[in-house]
């Protein structure tokens, strides 16, 4: 009769060959392998099928991820084992699988939720996992194969008491063919670059600005100019009229064939009054400036 250590061991190397074949990608065959695992001194062999939701094909340098399942059916020989024999009445865990995907080393993590253990008939324990790979730089047909893995599988007995977890390590049988499934990488497509079109030179600018006072209609008039090294500018200007510190007013009017004239009404106090023209350019000039005065007698 087998050790209650031994038998620990032995229902938790059954459990796990759920867990192996989490690496299996997309649209695979289902392909059943076999995984020999020491306990107490003997090896055992376990049978476990496998898939997952990975696509099957991808472009290169892109980012595969998915959601792998797996499945183990234990006779009820074993499940009497657990059941009776250890108490268990539930069991869950983890596992690191070994993998060799696209020619690299790549582990990956499976967790084995709470799975009820019946009192009578098989146990089918379920195992689920991330899968995330990065698609090889060169377009082509990438191989992934099947490899070792190692699990901690806890029993949880009827009064919610726990044995475990127990660490253990399976070994992928020689002479099988470890292929799971292959992957078509495609190279990326080429997207056509946009036009280039050459970057607008601006001109330069001049503004000239004469200011004249009306002092019968009281009323300022300042006519602006501006020019440039090519062309007729277009775009607005804006006039200031300021007496001392005190800003009067500022207009801002359109340019007509380079030209433009700002009123200034009511102005009436005597003194110097000092004028500024901003003109703001546009898209195929630049801004330019100019002052000029005028009385109030």
């Amino acid at each position: 009769m087998l050790s209650k250590k031994c038998s620990i061991a032995a229902v938790s190397a059954v459990m796990i060959g759920g867990t192996a074949l989490l690496a299996v990608p997309a649209e695979a065959v289902s392909q059943t392998l076999t995984y020999t695992c020491p306990v107490g001194g003997a090896d055992r062999q376990f049978k476990l099928i496998a898939d997952t939701t990975l696509p099957d094909t991808a472009v290169a340098g892109s980012a595969l991820s998915g959601a792998a399942n797996a499945s183990v059916v234990i006779g009820d020989d074993v499940r009497s084992l657990m059941y009776g024999f250890l108490g268990a009445r539930a069991v869950k865990g983890t596992a690191s699988i070994s993998t060799t995907a696209f020619g690299a080393p790549k582990a990956f993590a499976a967790t084995i939720p709470l799975t009820t253990v019946p009192a009578t008939g098989e146990l089918t324990v379920p195992a689920a996992g991330p899968v995330a790979l990065t698609a090889p730089a060169t377009a082509g047909v990438y191989e992934i194969r099947a490899g070792n893995f190692t699990t901690a599988i806890t029993l949880v007995k009827e009064d919610n008491s726990e044995v475990g977890p127990i660490n253990v390590s399976c070994t992928l049988d020689a002479g099988q063919n470890t292929l799971i499934d292959t992957v078509t990488v495609t190279a990326p497509t080429t997207a056509t670059p946009p036009p280039t079109t050459a970057p607008v030179v601006k001109v330069a600018t001049t503004t000239t600005a004469k200011a004249k006072y009306a002092a019968a209609s009281k009323k300022a008039t300042v006519k602006v100019l501006v020019k440039a090294a090519t062309g007729t500018p277009t775009g607005k200007v804006a006039v200031t009229v300021k007496k001392g510190a005190k800003k009067i007013k500022t207009v801002r009017v359109d340019l007509s064939a380079g030209k433009a004239k700002a009123v200034f009404k009511k102005i009436s106090a005597q003194g110097k009054y000092k004028v500024a023209v901003k003109y703001a350019g546009s898209a195929t000039t630049n801004p330019s400036s100019a002052r000029t005065t005028f009385k109030v007698a």
